[in-house]
């Protein structure tokens, strides 16, 4: 490759090029790591954020690898380029892989967030029926206003009022259960619901939109990301890249997917043909014998031979007879 620039540009623009591939590189990993600490590794809001930073910032890694791999171009006789580009060639096989794996990951995060969503709001719900639960109890069991306000600290609920303290025990009771009423009418509904649809919807609004939606954009981002940067790997000692040999696997698969169905027809028209020519001659063969039947008469009963010939006068006897009757007539015509 042939270039206009004068050698100390094309050493100075190479050194360049490294120098920022290699701050993309370092921007790459702490714009994924910094916002993902401390590393949980159970949870799955924590790999939902996990493979989202990696899809959202993984064009720093590829634009570095690109203008690396620029550099040692314009300046191929540097040692230390070259290794450098071997290296990151090596490294990007990994990389791209581990795009790849991003998607099953994300499908299962977002599963087990789904699931851990439903499970929280179900808890809260029945933790809200307990408690309602408990202040009902609390308030059944006083027999005086004294007593039912011992009850309510005891479960840490606020306090009566003053108003409420002259009051007499039985409206306190009617007031408190009344609403207590109304608060669980509300609350199991809540719970139902919580049960039910597992964290699908809630209060918030609809969940699963919104991850179904960020499940889509990390998949097809994995996967063009995979894709560019097994363009940019290579094997040691291969001239090929490494999208190339997968082009390359794909296609011997398919033409020996192509051949062998190929080869399983030719083997099928090949019985085939078989089969008709063992028919035909079945055929022949059979017509031959019935030929031969027909040309072999079969041996005549001896009687029936005796009884024609008994039935008509010899050949002999009548032959015998004619001549006589000529040699009758032709004697009065010689007197």
């Amino acid at each position: 490759m042939e270039f206009s620039l004068s050698p100390p540009e094309r050493q100075r623009l190479a050194t360049l090029l490294a120098a920022t591939a290699t701050l993309l590189l370092l921007v790459f990993q702490m714009a994924v790591a910094l916002p993902l600490l401390p590393p949980r590794l159970t949870d799955p809001f924590w790999q939902l954020a996990f493979t989202s930073a990696l899809c959202t910032n993984g064009f720093l890694a590829l634009l570095a690898v690109l203008l690396l791999n620029l550099a040692a171009a314009l300046l191929p006789e540097a040692e230390w380029l070259v290794g450098r580009r071997q290296l990151v060639g090596g490294l990007c096989r990994w990389v791209a892989l581990a795009f790849l794996l991003l998607i099953p990951l994300q499908g299962l995060a977002a599963w087990r967030a789904l699931d851990w969503a439903g499970a929280a709001e179900s808890r809260s719900a029945s933790q809200s029926l307990q408690r309602i639960a408990q202040f009902r109890q609390a308030v059944v069991s006083a027999n005086s206003v004294a007593a039912l306000q011992a009850n309510l600290a005891a479960i840490q609920a606020p306090p009566l009022g003053p108003q409420d303290q002259r009051q007499e025990l039985a409206a306190i009771k009617a007031d408190l259960l009344a609403q207590l009423q109304v608060a669980e009418q509300q609350a199991r509904p809540a719970a139902a619901k919580a049960g039910a649809a597992a964290g699908l919807s809630g209060p918030g609004g609809n969940r699963l939109l919104p991850l179904l939606k960020d499940t889509l954009r990390v998949v097809l981002l994995s996967l063009g990301l995979a894709f560019a940067f097994a363009a940019a790997a290579q094997r040691k000692g291969s001239a090929l890249s490494l999208r190339a040999e997968w082009r390359q696997a794909v296609e011997g698969l398919l033409e020996a997917g192509l051949s062998r169905r190929a080869e399983s027809l030719a083997r099928r028209e090949e019985e085939r043909l078989q089969q008709q020519e063992f028919e035909e001659l079945e055929a022949f063969q059979a017509l031959q014998e019935a030929a031969q039947q027909d040309a072999q008469q079969p041996p005549q009963d001896p009687g029936v031979g005796r009884i024609r010939a008994q039935g008509r006068p010899r050949r002999g006897a009548v032959d015998a007879a004619y001549f006589e009757e000529l040699a009758g007539e032709d004697e009065p015509q010689q007197g």
